[in-house]
């Protein structure tokens, strides 16, 4: 693993009321090498989600992901996929939308870059 980028601490500044960090692009490609997020894509669940455990069995297998991935919550509402492959980044982003099936309830997946 390369060594940790590094990146000072940056201000908040307020913009248009609201919180704002301004990163540069070059710090970015550091931090999305650094945290493997180079294939990752988030995964929103609109009506509620199953249980990470669940989540963790039946997306590989009912999104068609072929290589190792690694699932994590980021809200209620969001789940991160971290893929090790352009080839189920690209799949998982061609479909827009999955109906992954957990105990007998299908629930609703958007997928976003």
């Amino acid at each position: 693993m390369p060594p940790h980028p590094s990146i000072l601490p940056k201000p908040v500044v307020m913009l248009h009321g609201e919180s704002n960090i301004t990163w540069k692009a070059s710090e970015v490609r550091s931090l999305i090498i650094w945290e493997n997020l180079y294939y990752a894509i988030i995964g929103k669940f609109s009506y509620g989600k199953p249980d990470i455990m669940e989540l963790r069995k039946t997306i590989p297998g009912q999104c068609g992901i072929k290589s190792i991935c690694t699932i994590g919550v980021l809200d209620t509402w969001h789940i991160l996929i971290r893929l090790t492959s352009l080839e189920d980044y690209v799949q998982l982003l061609s479909t827009t939308i999955f109906y992954v099936k957990s105990r007998e309830n299908y629930w609703k997946m958007r997928t976003l870059k």
